[in-house]
């Protein structure tokens, strides 16, 4: 079961850039990247214009991080844009997290479950 405490510590392995996944009217992903802040049990993110109209439409949006050297799993958390207010050229979110799973990478040697949820 996700547990949103868990999300400090995995932070604290995989940093603070985390790619941003959203969706457009028409059903097209949208990537960006952005740094991430932790605010109690919900994260901060800023994107461009592209990314906050999308959130407008379809307000779910997933972060992904990729594994940090040595690491077989990359982190992936799902959220929903709780708001999204404009400050200057870009956008700042916040996100209500609803899951996150660290998942296997393909090709990662040895053996290991393909998904661990934050928690478990």
């Amino acid at each position: 079961m996700f547990d949103p405490a868990e999300l400090p510590r995995h932070l604290d392995t995989y940093g603070r850039r985390a790619t941003v996944v959203t969706v457009s009217a028409d059903g097209r992903p949208h990537v960006g990247t952005s740094k991430v802040e932790l605010d109690g049990d919900r994260l901060v993110v800023r994107v461009g214009p592209s990314a906050a109209r999308h959130l407008g439409e379809h307000p779910d949006l997933c972060l992904t991080w990729t594994p940090p050297a040595g690491e077989d799993y990359q982190l992936i958390v799902d959220g929903h844009a709780d708001e999204v207010r404009p400050e200057g050229e870009a956008f700042t979110v916040v996100v209500a997290l609803r899951s996150g799973i660290r998942h296997r990478v393909a090709g990662a040697p040895g053996e290991g479950p393909s998904c661990v949820a934050l928690g478990d």
